[in-house]
């Protein structure tokens, strides 16, 4: 009869031992990556690389959620051309130029909310009956202004030639592709307070092109701080007007980057030509106004509505980022300007608004947005 094979004790046990041994080791950890982060520190020294050495100084702010997570201002305010060499600093206001286009927005929108106007409504009955207004003005509504719908060109931000025009033989009719012009939100200056009934008859009833103009521009100022401004937590302050004109506490003056042996400027009162642009904020402030918006925290505004229709601001989107928007800059004499942008991104929640006080900058205005979403996606890991 032939014997089986017997192996040693020893070598059973080392065998079953390797066995435990193998069973026992940790298998890799799979990366999550629900795990990634935005590094918000990391997000403002990006920004500051990208654009800093490109304009003579600059502001951001950064929220998430509606929460300030960054911020800081970076280069001069004020060059030494002009007397004294002076940070920008992150309690700096300047224009935001026509991202004032936005404040409207939601202004007229809460004013509309407040007296149960539809945006569909036509603008005609809400401009001073004196103005004779041209007959094909009835087909023009709120819509088509705050989507540069409306047919109406040109920027005619002051009362004299927005009353020229409006009451001109020319024909306008609305449009189905937008076509970008000042004239739509510099004539919400006037319309917002004529929402108000009150306001309305007293214009009709006391009219001069004067009154009109000074007693509508006002009320506009003071409907934005009512309705917007002050429900967002902005200092009530904050105006179409510099406040302080001192060297040392008064506004940044704007540059030309390329040629910065040209003196500076700085804005003179937009209160008579505000509407489509002139608002002076930080980006602080400006952040704080956004914040409340799309967390839904100023009254009788719907952010979703406002996003849905364009009001007040454009989509884009980048890279598979989509994003929603709105810039501003003005360039005068001698190429001296600012620029502004914000960028709002809902699938994160995190917004990022930035201040320029140059043009003929080492990036363009829409290189600035890029540049921006790039700084926002670089900084997710």
């Amino acid at each position: 009869m032939k014997q089986g094979i017997t192996l040693p004790f020893k070598t059973i046990m080392m065998f079953f031992l390797s066995i435990a041994a193998i069973s026992c080791q940790k298998k890799p950890v799979d990366i999550n990556i629900k795990n990634k982060s935005y590094h918000f520190d990391e997000m403002g020294k990006k920004l500051e690389s990208k654009l800093g050495s490109g304009c003579v100084g600059m502001q951001y702010s950064i929220t998430e959620n509606g929460q300030l997570r960054t911020e800081n201002a970076i280069g001069l305010r004020v060059l030494p051309i002009d007397g004294l060499e002076l940070p920008y600093t992150t309690t700096t206001r300047k224009s935001v130029h026509s991202c004032s286009k936005t404040i409207t927005a939601v202004a007229l929108v809460a004013q509309m909310n407040k007296y149960n106007v539809k945006l569909d409504d036509a603008i005609g009955d809400f401009l001073p009956e004196r103005w004779n207004l041209n007959p094909s003005m009835s087909s023009i509504t709120f819509r088509n202004l705050l989507t540069h719908r409306s047919g109406l060109t040109g920027t005619r931000d002051d009362f004299a030639s927005m009353k020229e025009y409006m009451t001109s033989s020319g024909i306008f009719l609305p449009t189905a592709n937008a076509v970008y012009a000042n004239v739509n939100y510099s004539l919400l200056r006037l319309i917002i307070p004529m929402i108000n009934p009150s306001i309305k008859n007293d214009i009709n009833n006391n009219y001069t092109d004067t009154y009109a103009d000074q007693t509508l521009s006002n009320a506009y100022v003071n409907i934005v701080r009512e309705l917007v401004l002050i429900p967002s937590g902005i200092n009530a302050a904050v105006a179409p007007a510099i406040w302080d004109g001192s060297a040392t506490l008064g506004p940044t003056r704007n540059y030309n980057f390329s040629d910065q042996s040209v003196s500076g400027y700085t804005h003179t009162d937009q209160t008579l030509l505000t509407g489509a642009g002139g608002w002076y904020m930080n980006t602080n402030e400006y952040a704080a106004f956004l914040a409340h918006l799309f967390g839904n925290k100023i009254p009788n505004v719907d952010a979703t509505m406002l996003m849905n229709n364009r009001l007040g601001m454009w989509n884009g989107n980048w890279n598979e980022t989509n994003f929603f928007d709105h810039n501003g800059s003005i360039t005068s004499t001698l190429g001296r300007g600012g620029v502004c942008q914000w960028i709002h991104i809902p699938t994160s929640n995190i917004t990022m608004v930035v201040q320029i006080n140059s043009q003929n900058n080492n990036f363009s205005a829409s290189q600035l947005k890029t540049m921006m979403i790039e700084t926002i996606n670089e900084s997710y890991y």
